[in-house]
């Protein structure tokens, strides 16, 4: 889901780009991909499991 949603992301600012130097989508999917990242992580952690694996998240450990 969240791959779908930073591919289209990245291909809606790809296409608006003047210029699209290698450089500059590397760092437009890059940036999306960070995006997803973090939001598709504080989803596993709220709902207590992996998304990918649908396994449940190890519990932490205290410190």
């Amino acid at each position: 889901m969240y791959t779908r949603i930073a591919e289209e992301l990245s291909t809606a600012q790809l296409a608006n780009a003047k210029t699209v130097t290698l450089q500059i989508a590397m760092n437009i999917v890059w940036n999306a991909a960070k995006l997803f990242h973090k939001q598709a992580k504080e989803l596993a952690e709220a709902i207590g499991y992996d998304l990918v694996t649908e396994k449940p998240l190890l519990p932490k450990k205290n410190q």
